[in-house]
């Protein structure tokens, strides 16, 4: 986590940050500060990131760019950069939402653009928006760029297009982009697609995006229900045939009791599962899933018991593109509200592998989890984000005192054996925190890495932006 976010600054004006001594997920905790940024940017318009793009690279030896969007990026480094002395450039004060398609599906939106602030603009539309289980105030383009997961699916899938600076200070879209793409809105357009090239890499500067908006179903429910840890294994294997048989078209979670407690639920195994459609339809559905969870023993909670879990009802609201509530994560996760959060709140790790969907692939992997000694209070939990038949996006929280070196110091080293242990079982980070880089966890680069690496030779020749987590 990272205090800077809570500064602000002019364009070109500099600003030096005195960061806390726990803000960046190193082992060494005298070391945890070495990755402060030099100065902070905000600028306010695409011209404004054109001038200073040009301006910091006709400086010799003024250090590399770091882009974020908001900052916000709890548990993987937040605003924090990989290296020290590099400028940050903050693209919160990009805040304008340019065109909201209802007919069509789409908007347009800057970096800066928040969860909330679109949420709010589709209100009553006829639309709405894959929202992810964090801070109303996240930016919607930066958790796309990082590859965050929605309620409704991983949030790269919707993304259409992107408006990129360059590192020479130029313009431009990649991917669908309104008008001249045309007027049905994809992902993929004319020949092959280069909007993943600029996820999960520093080839240029993201300053908007097109954003898939998606229909609001007539009727929408959310089933919330809670099995004892010996039903663990047998609710993934019920869960597996609800999405096998289309019963849901949203992402399935299931919080373990650890997760649970640590966002704010119930300490014990709570899953949900949202079902859209006609009433007909979600009554059908509804039904046949109470039936299969009722069969392994699973409760499904009732209202009163939803009153009494804040983190479910945020969850539930989230499923149908509504933030009002998520604070609550922030709030029960973090203890902080979101802007004091980087400079007060607890610390906050996330490690984040893809695992097979089934019984076995899941027990494995969580048995690495267990086998982290819990030591100096450090508390870590995992929660199932299920992306299809195949695959889940498992979320591994740690969270410690901050203002402890002994906590600080177990988390760290919680963090370098989970990615030690888990890539070694075969279950890979796909998203990585801002002290380590893809040679840290995966030393042999596949061809994307290569060919990304060459992009980068090409597009910014002098690394005027960078470096990147994810290139080889």
């Amino acid at each position: 986590m990272n205090s800077a976010t809570s500064r602000s600054a002019r364009v070109g004006e500099r600003e030096k940050v005195a960061l806390a001594p726990t803000s960046h997920n190193r082992i060494n905790v005298s070391e945890l500060a070495a990755a402060e940024p030099a100065e902070i940017l905000r600028p306010s318009s695409v011209d404004d990131v054109k001038m200073i793009v040009r301006s910091h690279g006709e400086v010799r030896g003024g250090g590399t760019l770091r882009v974020v969007s908001s900052g916000f990026n709890w548990g993987l480094g937040s605003a924090s950069g990989p290296v020290p002395d590099q400028t940050l450039l903050n693209l919160s004060g990009l805040s304008e939402i340019r065109t909201v398609d209802v007919e069509r599906g789409f908007a347009v939106v800057e970096a800066g653009v928040t969860q909330q602030q679109l949420c709010a603009a589709l209100a009553g539309s006829g639309r709405f928006l894959n929202c992810t289980a964090s801070s109303p105030y996240t930016s919607v383009v930066g958790n796309m760029m990082d590859r965050g997961v929605g309620l409704r699916s991983q949030r790269t899938e919707d993304l259409f297009g992107l408006e990129v600076v360059t590192a020479a200070g130029e313009v431009g879209s990649v991917g669908w982009w309104p008008p001249a793409s045309g007027l049905a809105p994809n992902r993929y357009g004319l020949g092959p697609s280069s909007v993943q090239l600029f996820p999960q890499s520093t080839l240029g500067i993201a300053t908007a995006g097109v954003v898939r908006l998606l229909p609001t179903p007539e009727v929408t429910t959310v089933l919330t229900f809670t099995v004892p840890e010996s039903g663990y294994d047998e609710l993934i294997e019920t869960l597996r045939g609800v999405v096998r048989d289309r019963l849901t078209d949203a992402v399935v979670k299931v919080y373990d009791s650890d997760s649970s407690d640590l966002y704010g639920g119930l300490p014990t195994i709570t899953g949900h599962v949202c079902v859209d459609g006609s009433a007909a339809v979600v009554a059908a559905k509804r039904s046949e899933v109470t039936n299969r969870l009722a069969a392994i023993g699973a409760g499904i909670l009732s209202d009163a018991q939803l009153a009494e879990d804040p983190l479910a009802v945020a969850v539930a609201d989230l499923y149908r593109g509504d933030v009002s509530r998520s604070e609550s994560i922030v709030q029960a996760s973090l203890g902080a509200p979101t802007h004091e959060a980087d400079e007060l709140g607890r610390g906050w790790i996330f490690v984040l592998p893809f695992v097979p969907f089934t019984v076995r692939d899941l027990r494995r992997a969580r048995a690495v989890v267990q086998s982290i000694p819990a030591e100096h209070g450090v508390q870590v939990g995992t929660t199932v984000n299920v992306l299809g038949y195949d695959v889940v996006d498992l979320v591994i929280a740690i969270r410690f005192d901050r203002t402890s070196a002994d906590a600080t110091g177990s988390a760290h080293q919680a963090l370098e054996l989970l990615y030690r242990d888990l890539t070694t079982a075969g279950y890979p980070p796909y998203r990585l925190d801002t002290s380590h880089r893809r040679s840290d966890v995966l030393p042999d680069p596949d061809l994307n890495a290569v060919i990304a690496a060459h992009l980068k030779e090409v597009l910014d020749p002098a690394g005027l932006l960078g470096p990147s987590r994810y290139l080889a």
